[in-house]
């Protein structure tokens, strides 16, 4: 209907829904996060265009909406968001990708995972690989046990424990002597995890 439609094309009540995701009234932002969920493909377009906006705060926010909205459309504008600058938009790009859920995210979240220079982003990348649950994420999780910030370790830990693949165990066991005491019991968690498969 085109009452409904504001002059330059928006829907204003995919707007009225993003803003109210954002409103910080927690029933609020759940109803609208579940009515976006509703909409689908319709609601993507605001947020996947401010992905490309000038103002980090704005990419990042928009990374998170499209997190929430959960379609698997959005998987590959968000991983060209894993490239960003910022870093806080990389992180809710990969927080978003693994809420998402898609196999399609897999290479661009193994990449964060071991190349991105920023630890928190291979954290969210680690904890996002962990959601989407896939053994293709093996290797690369294996791979990132090694390293060198703590943070990162025991999440990738946490991640292989979900993943409850017998392959991870020998990497896992190794992991029970870091000198880090949460990757230690983080470790000896995904083996637990592992063994009660």
């Amino acid at each position: 209907n085109q009452a409904d439609q504001q002059p330059d094309g928006e829907d204003p009540t995919v707007n009225d829904l993003l803003r109210q995701l954002q409103s910080g009234n927690e029933l609020l932002s759940a109803a609208a996060a579940q009515a976006l969920r509703r909409i689908g493909d319709r609601a993507l377009q605001q947020p996947i265009t401010d992905l490309n906006h000038e103002q980090p705060a704005r990419r990042s926010g928009a990374a998170w909406t499209l997190g929430i909205i959960s379609s698997p459309s959005a998987v590959p504008a968000l991983q060209k968001a894993l490239l960003d600058h910022n870093p806080d938009v990389r992180s809710n790009a990969a927080w978003a990708l693994g809420h998402i859920g898609h196999m399609s995210a897999l290479p661009g979240l193994l990449h964060a995972l071991t190349e991105d220079p920023n630890p928190d982003v291979r954290q969210a990348a680690a904890r996002a690989l962990g959601h989407v649950g896939h053994t293709d994420a093996l290797s690369g999780l294996i791979r990132a046990l090694k390293d060198e910030v703590w943070q990162v370790r025991e999440i990738v830990a946490q991640a292989l424990g979900t993943l409850r693949s017998p392959e991870a165990i020998n990497a896992l066991e190794e992991a029970l002597a870091d000198d880090e005491s949460r990757v230690r019991r983080a470790a000896a968690d995904a083996l637990r995890d592992i063994e009660s498969r």
